[in-house]
Order: C-alpha cells, then sequence, then structure tokens
C-alpha cells in the first residue's frame, strides 16, 4: 500500500491533514522536477485567494471537501490517495464536531507527524519478581475497550519497595496496546524539601506533553481538567501518576471516557478513587530478593543459598532499592566479600534511628556514601538542597562551583551507584528516601554558610540564564525587566530563541520552585527578580496562575523590605492578572495602590503603567471621559523617557476610546500611530493590536473587505507567535465580517471556533463576544430557542462580570429576539433596559441602536408617534457620528429613512 494511504489511515487532527497535503505537495515537486508549488501558484491553478491556501496547509482551516478533492487532483493525486485523504478529512471534521479535536496537537519542528509521547523512564536494571502483580496488570490492558470505562490501577506500597519499578516495567511491555503514547508524571506526593505537584500544573504538563501549545491551556484547574479529556477522547493511553499523595491530587487527572489505561503509585491505599483495582507490594520473596541481589552485585562466585547473601538482603529488608545499591558497591568493590558487606551494613543499620523500610536503604545508601569520592560526596550532599523536581550539568556545576563536564562526570557516577536517577538523557533526579538521605548528610556535614552559598550559586545561575533566555525570547520587553548579576558558574547557550525558549519550558518547573524557596528562606531579591524577568513568558503560555502566584509573593516580600519599586512592579503584575480574570474591582485596586507610591517615590515607568492599566478599566466600565485622561497622561509620560513599547500601549488604549466616543478619525490616528511603533520595536503582540483596531473602523464604515484583511494579518501574527486571546479575537471579527457580507456558514465556523478557545483558556470578554455574535445569527436565521440560549448565558456572564458593555448587548440581542416571535412588549423592556444602559455608558453607537430597536418594537405595538420619534433621534446621531452605519447591520441610515417613510404613508 502507498505510504501517503497508510499515514492517511493515521489521520486525526487538521495540522496531520495539513501535513499529508505537504508531503503530497513536495512529492509532486520530485516528480515533475520542479520547485515545490507555492502558495501563490497553487492559488492560480485553482482559483482559490493565496490566504486561503495557507490555510490549508497550515491545518488552520479544514478544507471543504470539493475543494480537498480539486487540490489533490493539482497535487496529482491517485485514485486510491483521493479516497483515503478523502476520508481521514471526514475523521477531522465528525472529531471536530464532536469537539474531540479541539485542541490538536502544533505541528512538530523537522516536519512529518506529530510525535507520539513515549516517556516512560528506562526498565530498571535487573528487574525481577512481581509475576502476580504483572500478570494482573497486563489483564487490565484488555479493559479499556469495555464501553464508558477507564481502566485505573492504584500500585501502593512503602518506600523503596518497587512501585515505580513495576510500574515502568509493566508500561514498557505493554506500550504496544497504546499506539497514542505513555505518559509519565511524578507528583512527588512524599518527597521531602520538593512542593506536592498540584493538579492544575500536572495537567499543564500533561497538556503540553500531548501536543497543546503552552499558551492554549485554561488557567482554571476545571478547564484544563475539562481539556484534558477532551483531548485524551478516542485515544488508546498509557498514564502513568508516580507518587501520589491522595486521591484529590488523582482525581482531576483521570480521563474521561475508555481507551486509556492509569497507573497510580502511592505509600498509601487510595481507596477514595472510584473503580480502581488495587495491587499492593510488599517485601520481594527471599528467592526474588537474591536473585536482585545477584544480578545487580555482577560476581559469578556468589551461591544464592549462602548464608551470607541471605543475611544481606535480609538487612537491606528485601527492598529492591536498597538491594541494588548494596549490591552496587559489591560490584564496585571486587576486593570485598559478602560478608564484608554484611559486616558494614549491620553496623550502618544499627545506628539508624528509623523505621525497619527507612532504616534498611540508610544502611544501604551510607554504605555507599562512604566509598565515593570527595568530590562525588560533596555534590551527592548538595543535590539535597535544591527545591526544584531535578537538575542537569549546569545547575549541579552550580552547586558545587564547578564545572559542566566535572558535574556530568560525577552525576553519570551517581546513577551507575544507583544512588541517582536519570528518566531523561541529561536531567536527573532522587528518589525521595535519597534526597532525604543526601540532605540529612548536607544539614551534618556542610556548614550552614556552605549551604547557603550553594544555594545562591544555583539562584545566580537561574536567574542569570533566565535573563538570557528572556532577553533573546523577548527582546522587545527588556526595558521592562530588572537587571540582574551575572552568574560566577557556567550557563547554557541559549543565544537563539527556540533554544532560549526551549530551556525556559523545560527549567520552568525549577525555576517557579526557585522562586517560592528564595521567597521563603532569604533572598528576597532573588524572588523578585525571577518573578519579574518569567513574567513575559508565563503570559505567553497561559499560566496565568502562575504570574499571580509570583506577583502575590514579590508583593509581600517588597512590603517587608520597604522596596518601593518592587512593590509597584508586583501591583501593577497583580493589577494585569486580575484584567485578564475578568476582576476589575481587585485590578483597578491594585493599579490605584501602584499609581500612589510611583507618584510619591517618582517612579516614572511605573506610574505609566499604572495609568495605561486604570485606563482600560476605565474605557471597560464605560467611563470614557477619565480613560482618555488616564490614557493621555500615560502616553505624556511614556514619550518623556522614551518607552516606546507604553507609548503604544497608551495609544491603543486611545484608539478604541475614542472609538467608543465615535471620534472615529481620531481612534484611526492613534492605531495608526501604534501599529508603526509596534513594526519599529517588532512586538507582535502591539501590531497585532493595532491591526485589530483598524479593522473595526474598517467594518464600521461598511469597509468589509479592508477589515477582513487587516484582521486575516492579525489572526496570522496571533498564530505565528502563539497568541490564543488574539486567536480568539481575530476569529471572532472575521466572524463579524463574514457575517456582514451573507456568509453566515463562515460566520458560524469562526465564532464557534472563538468560543471554544474563550472557553478554554477562561478568557470572558471573548466569550460573551463570541456567545452575543452567535445569538444574532442564530436569530437571523430564526433559530430563536438556540438564540435565546446563548443570549441569556451572555448576560448571565456580563452580569456576573458587572460589565455594562456586554450587559447592553445581551439585552438588545434579547429584545431583537422577543421582536421576532411577537412579544413585543418584552421587546420594548428590553429596548427600555438597553438605552438606559447606553445611555450611562455615553456610547452614542450603542444609543442609536437602542432607540432603534425601541422603535421597531413600538411600531409593532401600533405606537407611530413614539416610533417616528426614536428614529429620528437614532437618525440624528448617526449624522451627528458623521456615518451611515452601527455595528449592528440592521441599524443604519438607509434602513431607518425607509422605516420613517413607510410611517408617513401609513399616516398620509
Amino acid at each position: 500500500m502507498d505510504t501517503l494511504v497508510q499515514d492517511a489511515a493515521r489521520v486525526q487532527t487538521a495540522q496531520e491533514l495539513a501535513q499529508l497535503l505537504r508531503a503530497l505537495r513536495r512529492r509532486h515537486a520530485r516528480r515533475s522536477r520542479d520547485s515545490e508549488l507555492s502558495y501563490r501558484e497553487l492559488a492560480t491553478r485553482t482559483g482559490w485567494s493565496h490566504g486561503a491556501i495557507a490555510e490549508y496547509l497550515t491545518g488552520r482551516t479544514l478544507p471543504p471537501t470539493d475543494r480537498l478533492d480539486a487540490l489533490l487532483r493539482v497535487l496529482g493525486a491517485d485514485a486510491a490517495e483521493l479516497g483515503a485523504v478523502a476520508t481521514a478529512r471526514d475523521r477531522v471534521e465528525e472529531s471536530r464536531r464532536r469537539g474531540q479535536a479541539a485542541e490538536a496537537p502544533s505541528e512538530p519542528v523537522g516536519g512529518g507527524l506529530p510525535q507520539v509521547p513515549r516517556q516512560l523512564p528506562a526498565v530498571p536494571p535487573h528487574f525481577v519478581g512481581r509475576a502476580a502483580e504483572l500478570a494482573a496488570l497486563s489483564e487490565l490492558a484488555h479493559r479499556p475497550s469495555e464501553a464508558g470505562m477507564v481502566v485505573i490501577s492504584a500500585v501502593a506500597g512503602m518506600a523503596g519497595i518497587g512501585k515505580t519499578a513495576l510500574a515502568v516495567q509493566i508500561g514498557h511491555r505493554l506500550a504496544e496496546r497504546f499506539p497514542d503514547g505513555q505518559l509519565f508524571v511524578d507528583l512527588h506526593g512524599f518527597t521531602e524539601g520538593v512542593a506536592r505537584v498540584q493538579p492544575a500544573q500536572a495537567l499543564d504538563r500533561l497538556l503540553r506533553d500531548v501536543g497543546v501549545p503552552g499558551e492554549r491551556i485554561p488557567s482554571g484547574l476545571e478547564e484544563r481538567a475539562a481539556l484534558w479529556r477532551s483531548v485524551l477522547a478516542g485515544r488508546r493511553m498509557l498514564v502513568v501518576l508516580d507518587n501520589a499523595a491522595t486521591e484529590e491530587q488523582v482525581q482531576p487527572l483521570l480521563p474521561g471516557a475508555s481507551g486509556c489505561l492509569v497507573l497510580v503509585t502511592s505509600r498509601r491505599r487510595l481507596t477514595g478513587l472510584e473503580s480502581t483495582h488495587a495491587v499492593s507490594l510488599d517485601m520481594l520473596p527471599q528467592a526474588d530478593a537474591v536473585t536482585l541481589f545477584l544480578r545487580t552485585a555482577d560476581r559469578p562466585e556468589l551461591i544464592a543459598d549462602a548464608p551470607e547473601v541471605l543475611e544481606a538482603v535480609q538487612l537491606c529488608g528485601r527492598l529492591p532499592l536498597a538491594i541494588r545499591i548494596a549490591a552496587a558497591r559489591l560490584k564496585h568493590r571486587r576486593v570485598w566479600t559478602v560478608s564484608d558487606l554484611v559486616s558494614r551494613l549491620r553496623e550502618i543499620a544499627g545506628l539508624a534511628t528509623l523505621d525497619d523500610g527507612q532504616r534498611s536503604i540508610h544502611a544501604a545508601l551510607h554504605l555507599s556514601y562512604q566509598h565515593l569520592s570527595a568530590s562525588a560526596q560533596r555534590l551527592y550532599r548538595l543535590l539535597g538542597l535544591p527545591p526544584g523536581p531535578d537538575v542537569e550539568a549546569y545547575a549541579a556545576a552550580a552547586l558545587t562551583a564547578g564545572t559542566p563536564d566535572e558535574a556530568s562526570r560525577l552525576l553519570d557516577g551517581l546513577v551507575d551507584d544507583h544512588m541517582l536517577q536519570e528518566p531523561s538523557p541529561g536531567r536527573f533526579q532522587l528518589h525521595d528516601l535519597v534526597r532525604a538521605h543526601a540532605a540529612e548528610l548536607a544539614a551534618e556535614r556542610e556548614t550552614p554558610a556552605q549551604r547557603q552559598a550553594a544555594l545562591t550559586r544555583l539562584l545566580d545561575h537561574y536567574r542569570h540564564t533566565a535573563a538570557s533566555a528572556m532577553t533573546v525570547a523577548y527582546p522587545y520587553e527588556r526595558h521592562r525587566r530588572p537587571t540582574v548579576a551575572t552568574a560566577h558558574t557556567p550557563a547554557p547557550d541559549v543565544d537563539d530563541p527556540n533554544g532560549a525558549q526551549h530551556w525556559l519550558d523545560t527549567e520552568l518547573p525549577n525555576l517557579l520552585a526557585a522562586v517560592q524557596h528564595a521567597a521563603q528562606h532569604g533572598w528576597p531579591e532573588h524572588a523578585w527578580h525571577l518573578a519579574a524577568t518569567l513574567d513575559q513568558h508565563l503570559l505567553t503560555r497561559g499560566r496565568v496562575r502562575d504570574m499571580q502566584t509570583l506577583h502575590q509573593q514579590t508583593l509581600n516580600l517588597a512590603r517587608e523590605l520597604g522596596n518601593h519599586r518592587a512593590e509597584i512592579d508586583a501591583l501593577n503584575g497583580l493589577g494585569f492578572v486580575e484584567r485578564m480574570l475578568g476582576h476589575r474591582d481587585p485590578a483597578a485596586d491594585h493599579h490605584g495602590q501602584a499609581l500612589r507610591i510611583a507618584c510619591d517615590i517618582g517612579d516614572r515607568p511605573g506610574e505609566m503603567q499604572a495609568l495605561n492599566g486604570l485606563g482600560y478599566i476605565h474605557r471597560m466600565r464605560g467611563r470614557h471621559e477619565q480613560a482618555v485622561d488616564h490614557y493621555g497622561q500615560a502616553l505624556r509620560i511614556a514619550r518623556e523617557i522614551g518607552d516606546r513599547s507604553g507609548e503604544m500601549q497608551a495609544l491603543t488604549g486611545l484608539g478604541y476610546t475614542h472609538f467608543m466616543l465615535g471620534h472615529y478619525e481620531l481612534a484611526g490616528d492613534h492605531h495608526e500611530q501604534a501599529l508603526h511603533i509596534a513594526q519599529d520595536i517588532g512586538d507582535r503582540v502591539g501590531e497585532r493590536i493595532a491591526l485589530d483596531g483598524l479593522g473595526v473602523l474598517h467594518r464600521l464604515a461598511g469597509r468589509f473587505e479592508q477589515a477582513g484583511d487587516n484582521y486575516a494579518r492579525a489572526l496570522r501574527i496571533a498564530r505565528d507567535i502563539g497568541d490564543r486571546v488574539g486567536e480568539l479575537r481575530m476569529l471572532n471579527s472575521l466572524g463579524s465580517v463574514h457575517w456582514s457580507l451573507g456568509r453566515s456558514e463562515q460566520a458560524d465556523d469562526h465564532y464557534t471556533r472563538a468560543l471554544r478557545i474563550a472557553q478554554d483558556i477562561g478568557d470572558h470578554v471573548g466569550a460573551l463576544y463570541a456567545l452575543n455574535s452567535l445569538g444574532e445569527l442564530h436569530l437571523k436565521l430564526g433559530r430563536h430557542s438556540q438564540a435565546a440560549g446563548l443570549y441569556q448565558q451572555a448576560l448571565d456572564l456580563a452580569r456576573d462580570l458587572d460589565s455594562s458593555n456586554w450587559q447592553f448587548e445581551a439585552v438588545q440581542g434579547l429584545g431583537r429576539l422577543h421582536h421576532a416571535t411577537g412579544h413585543h412588549n418584552l421587546a420594548l423592556e428590553h429596548h427600555e433596559q438597553a438605552l438606559q444602559l447606553a445611555t450611562d455608558l455615553e456610547q452614542p453607537d450603542d444609543l442609536a441602536r437602542a432607540h432603534d430597536g425601541l422603535a421597531q418594537a413600538h411600531r409593532a405595538l401600533g405606537q407611530p408617534d413614539e416610533a417616528r420619534r426614536h428614529w429620528q433621534d437614532a437618525l440624528d446621531i448617526l449624522a451627528k457620528l458623521g456615518t451611515d452605519h452601527t455595528e449592528e447591520l440592521q441599524t443604519n441610515a438607509p434602513n431607518i429613512r425607509a422605516h420613517l417613510a413607510d410611517l408617513d404613508r401609513l399616516l398620509s
């Protein structure tokens, strides 16, 4: 069978279909000995727009069936390929309708279909025994196919008993039964010195691992869990949740439909998880314990039933971890006999004041530790100090003040001695009990000053490398971030944007843990610097709650230390987060506090940021004069201090505010200035926002094609940079253009995609726009019950957020709906509410729309004089604005004049 036909059978997402089309495009180029067909050439041959071709070949839009067939023919597909690809397209469309492919993986670097995650650590060496447990777990692999069933197995047992080893072993055995991948997450439920992984954090990691871009991950736990269930629906995956503490930590991470097997390991019996198959581990049977000991020791002369061998495994508590560590010591000390090993284990175990299991592991660890080189001993001790989940060579070098090469050599040696784990190449972790042992030794043998110096070097390394990576990844924000000291230990190369982003993503768990540790244990400057440095990356990755946590920690520290500049940064950061979450009162309070402090100490950048934030809040509340005043002050400060990014933000805010006031020419001028600045400084988010503002003005003036061009440019930018908020805004805006041009199907598709994104990321403003727009669309298409539900959802959400603007849109829509269904008194009531809201907001465009709605209701109720009055008021407002249109299609000057002429004929 043709490879392309085989690949088509595996296609599940629009991005995978696009990959298939690009593969066919490349094959066409080889066959024809021509260079690969460009978008423009394909557009010429098919008769479609350049933009449409780009959308199809990037997976951003699913090609309609007829267009797909025509495109395949242009690319030279044969009959078998035509059928296979058409079937794949139908499968993707059906999956999209069911909501199962709402968040398709982005295209992987390097081409090819998206990578299947294979995250299971390496199989533990010399795994022995556990035959009954393996058989029971193997039998579970057949059960995911049972209808409606998610199969969960909880593997319980004491520390060091081999729970993780068993889960990893069975995972590798069953991998082929789960072709969509295997995921592994250490929840750190019992790891001393490392914060327990919260469910929201685990979901963030899992969603990224299955291909959901970080910026597309919602902030709330429930929303993340819902997206996780949607993404896994229809997939067959194995998920290992290692080291869980409680049922509450695990429950949100479970899939919602059949097809997956979840293995949970814990020191506790997780009896609260429903439909769970429990597997409890005890100490290894003596025969298996001896086999593990002999295989690990690799000493052919040893006899299985020798008394000293039996005693050695008993002193190790028949625990796999302790046996491997002790036997590895015997392997590396060829002059030792088993009796020598037993004697030393007996001596060390007698000194330990621990329970039986911990005593056995402590003895094995201490024996191995005693025979490490001095440099390896020191690294081992210091590895008990970092607050993050893992380290790599540069972090280890920072701890010891050595070189990365030396650190790599020592880390590899600790892995060989079974004292360290390497779950992925170059990243090292300690078992919980090993970490506790290392930390205990550090407390005993490193002075407080030495421990503090090691952690300071590590924090310096994280702070310096994070600042360097952020400068490369987000250069236009560099002036907003604090200047940090250069670290005195080597740092990895983060000189290209991809490398910088990769380092930030990989180290983010360690960086967040470092901020928390620094804030709580005496490194306030490191905590502030790291929080302020990481802010933009967290925003880009959609980590709003992490932003909130870091800014709150920084605020508390700044107030304790009396650092007013750090306090201003934290307050403005918290204000921004609260604005994103739709919490206007707390946002206003934070920005207001920042403004007062900034004015008191003369912090002009902080004052500018606070004014821009307050301007936004006033604008959203309909207080346009206050918004203009605050944005104007921010603009003056930005120009005085030469902050072009702040200048752009103020101009954008003024543009939107003047638009709401009906000052369209002035609004356009501000957006044009903002666009030029954004392009000059390379701020693509700012460029997208300015294009959006100009598109709104074109649309209002009836220049729908120009508006669509602006929105399409902005949408491409949003997708290029992973700006999910921008993507949903532009989808909503393009939906409005399609609706204005009578393309109801395209409008519905754009609004629906926007609503899905808004709900996924918790963007209330985007959801309100989409809900109201879909309500209007369904109303115009005569789907009255659907329209009513959408408008009511929008009204409820707008009231929850105390948003007068969106309450107006929902009430106005309900008025139109009641008019269409013949409930004219209800229509009148809703349009009266809309008129009051528009009056309070001082928004002339909305006033004209409300007057038009009232006129329609009065005419239907047989009150022509009242109808005439409201239509004349609407016409006067439009004349004053210098336009014939409003945002609502049916409210325009030609229609109103026609209505007035009809009234004249009726009364004549």
